[in-house]
């Protein structure tokens, strides 16, 4: 769930034993264990421990460093009291928090985005509207809450694909960008493969599945809905 920060530790074995004692207790297990990096976890926040290369900050000196990371900034201040915790049980430590966006674009870099935040409903759309939009067969889609969706750079260009959605696109290379439907206007889909690492989010179903292509044939053992998901 939780990207890496590039830190390394120079005793590993020490500075394991210490914080699997210090964090299980907090409710943390490990979840990675390299040659020179710690990483721990719960449900919403992830822990990456070590020894920075060079400094987070420009105020902060190069040593053991200590780093929240989660998708979305309500999770890491949920768990503010844990940096307090962690200081007094190790004076002197760093810490810092970073919030790990999903950051996409079009093709020709005119319009770039980010989101924050869980994504959800990732799906694998066979829909007809989908298809002519686009001119792909299946179109990839994830969903995340509409506040948590930015346009960074450029503004994408807009139509009404029907008479209770809009879909944005970008106006000069054409990649389609997000969908929004009237009747759930506090979220918003955003097509997978616009990511910068559309790797990190792979379909978990395939929808509208009866108005697909019949030649289209799915081998990969994910759920298939005629329509929309029940959820």
């Amino acid at each position: 769930m939780f990207d890496h920060v590039s830190i390394g530790v120079a005793d590993i074995a020490r500075t394991r034993k210490f914080y699997d004692a210090a964090l299980e207790p907090l409710g943390y297990a490990r979840l990675s264990d390299g040659e020179t990096s710690l990483g721990y976890g719960e449900k919403e926040v992830g822990l990456w421990i070590g020894k920075a290369a060079k400094p987070v900050k420009a105020d902060m000196e190069s040593g053991l460093h200590f780093c929240f990371v989660a998708k979305d900034r309500k999770s890491v201040d949920a768990r503010l009291s844990d940096r307090g915790l962690l200081r007094q049980v190790r004076p002197g430590l760093s810490v810092t928090t970073e919030v790990v966006m999903l950051k996409g674009g079009c093709f020709c870099g005119a319009v770039r985005y980010e989101a924050e935040g869980e994504p959800r409903h990732e799906t694998l759309c066979h829909c007809s509207i989908c298809r002519r939009t686009t001119g792909a067969p299946i179109v990839a889609w994830f969903t995340v809450r509409a506040g948590d969706f930015r346009i960074v750079t450029g503004e994408p260009a807009r139509f009404r694909s029907s008479a209770a959605a809009t879909r944005t696109f970008c106006g000069a290379c054409g990649t389609a960008l997000t969908f929004r439907s009237d009747d759930h206007g506090d979220e918003i889909d955003v097509t997978t493969c616009s990511l910068d690492e559309p790797e990190r989010l792979p379909p978990k179903s395939h929808t509208w599945r009866a108005s697909g292509l019949s030649w289209i044939r799915s081998a990969d053992g994910l759920p298939a809905y005629r329509e929309k998901r029940a959820d």
